[in-house]
């Protein structure tokens, strides 16, 4: 099932990606370098395996952390002749990358809504993946999305914890619209307060 989750979390990307006259491909979290007293000669640190091990043996086998994802976005340099710019700026590569935790949260949303026996797991699986790809660090979705535009990583993190924190209680359409006003509330009071 997980990797039936990361298979839709990817799609996500892509789908946003073709948009953007952009290709996105899946690529395994990795760091490269010295990390802390770990130092790697052949090749980048494969954490994204890592992290889930380490967490599943922490726990006990009881919290899965899902494989950790990195996303590899590329312009299609023909296509992107029709765009302003010739590249892939900033900004797109946040909304292309805030599209992944997204697709997670809208299948977790839609299997709940749908209450099919079996799927609790799935269920849980999807916001994982969605509210990990979140964390700003080196090149998961959530750096992107906060190189992007800062307002627009509160926004989405105070969205995504909303919606898994509210479907647990509500339904599916509570659920989006109080998710949806606290993250417009709290963003707005976050914009306001830098200006």
């Amino acid at each position: 099932m997980a990797i039936i989750a990361l298979v839709l979390h990817t799609f996500g990307h892509k789908i946003v990606a073709a948009k953007n006259y952009a290709i996105s491909e899946f690529r395994l979290w990795t760091v490269q370098g010295k990390i802390w007293l770990i130092q790697r000669k052949r090749g980048p640190l494969p954490f994204g395996i890592i992290i889930p091990l380490l967490f599943s043996f922490v726990s006990n086998g009881l919290w899965n952390v899902p494989l950790t994802e990195s996303t590899l976005m590329k312009e299609i340099p023909a296509l992107r002749a029709k765009k302003k710019f010739k590249y892939l700026t900033n900004f797109e590569m946040g909304v292309i990358g805030l599209a992944g935790p997204l697709m997670s949260i809208l299948v977790a949303l839609i299997f709940k809504a749908a209450n099919l026996p079996g799927f609790e797991k799935f269920i849980i699986i999807n916001y994982t993946i969605g509210l990990f790809a979140l964390i700003p660090f080196s090149t998961l979705d959530g750096a992107r999305i906060f190189s992007a535009s800062k307002y627009l990583y509160i926004g989405t993190v105070i969205f995504l914890v909303a919606t898994v924190l509210l479907m647990q209680v509500t339904s599916l359409l509570a659920t989006i619209v109080f998710a949806l006003i606290l993250a417009i509330i709290l963003t707005s009071i976050a914009f306001y307060k830098s200006v």
